[in-house]
């Protein structure tokens, strides 16, 4: 029986880069400011506002990845994500729960804009002893057989490192290029570009290569809903060509919960929660099994 995990031993992992498994990251959040005034727009004020939103935190999040070739559904996966603030930074614990064989794999991804990468991801596959820091030159691989990386499903957009322009054609996206070494490593693409919509949600993100004129993928948000405050996208499609793409959508979730214990959101507690995990068949620890509400419908 898993010993309560208020009480683990939490000093920082000292982790090795490896090859990650991706479990993807659904954003949620309800609006705190106002969208730019017409006629004041700036890509930096566009970001500005999306990136002031809060986000429901502590909250809790039930998540279904589907994986399909032309209308074949190829893999289908079931994530709980729970996520927390903390100061500067916010910190999501995602937890695999299905297929049966894959259960317990999990990462804890540190988001701190202070960091040119942005982030750190720590990932703990089911067969590991220990946690594995994903190196930076791996935010945007799709893996799992995914087309999402690390870096789509940030909670907040980078500014510190990158480039922001308006699109002279299109006021409401917003050109980002990486300009120093560290923002540059953590992505594989010379470019993005983000369309807003008019209340400052983000509607699309195309992804760029040098030399390209379309996208090599696409990204779009639909269906967004107002659940317990917190507009959610519940339908987010990453799109490669016309036969492969990769779906996520939002079954259910909580927010504004009780803080879990700090604790639980560092590398070195991913062990024994994967551990639970693997012993239980993909059910979640007593301290983490919050009820997720089923949302209403659009």
């Amino acid at each position: 029986m898993m010993r309560s995990l208020t009480s683990v031993d939490l000093p920082r992992a000292r982790s090795i880069a490896a090859l990650a498994l991706l479990i993807i990251v659904l954003p949620t959040w309800r609006m705190t400011a106002e969208p730019p005034a017409p006629g004041a727009d700036t890509a930096q004020a566009l970001i500005e506002t999306y990136n002031a939103r809060k986000i429901g935190d502590p909250g809790k999040r039930c998540i279904r990845l589907r994986l399909y070739d032309g209308e074949t559904l190829t893999r289908d996966f079931r994530i709980a994500h729970l996520w927390q603030r903390f100061d500067a930074e916010i910190r999501s614990l995602v937890l695999l729960q299905r297929p049966d064989g894959l259960h317990g794999t999990s990462y804890l991804l540190i988001e701190d804009l202070q960091l040119d990468a942005g982030m750190r991801v720590f990932l703990q596959l089911a067969s590991s002893k220990v946690p594995l820091e994903i190196l930076p030159g791996r935010f945007d691989e799709g893996l799992l057989g995914s087309d999402f990386g690390y870096r789509d499903l940030l909670w907040r957009l980078p500014m510190g490192g990158h480039e922001l322009l308006l699109d002279d054609a299109s006021p409401r996206v917003v050109i980002s290029r990486a300009t120093t070494e560290g923002a540059r490593a953590a992505t594989a693409w010379s470019s993005t570009r983000s369309r807003f919509r008019d209340d400052g949600l983000l509607e699309t993100v195309g992804y760029f290569v040098d030399g390209g004129t379309a996208p090599a993928k696409r990204l779009e948000i639909e269906g967004w809903t107002d659940a317990d405050g917190a507009w959610t996208p519940r339908r987010m499609t990453m799109q490669v060509d016309a036969d492969r793409r990769s779906l996520l959508t939002l079954d259910a979730a909580r927010f504004g919960v009780e803080p879990w214990p700090a604790g639980l959101f560092e590398a070195s507690a991913l062990p024994e929660i994967v551990a639970f995990l693997r012993q239980h068949n993909g059910a979640l620890p007593p301290e983490l099994d919050l009820d997720c509400r089923q949302l209403a419908a659009d």
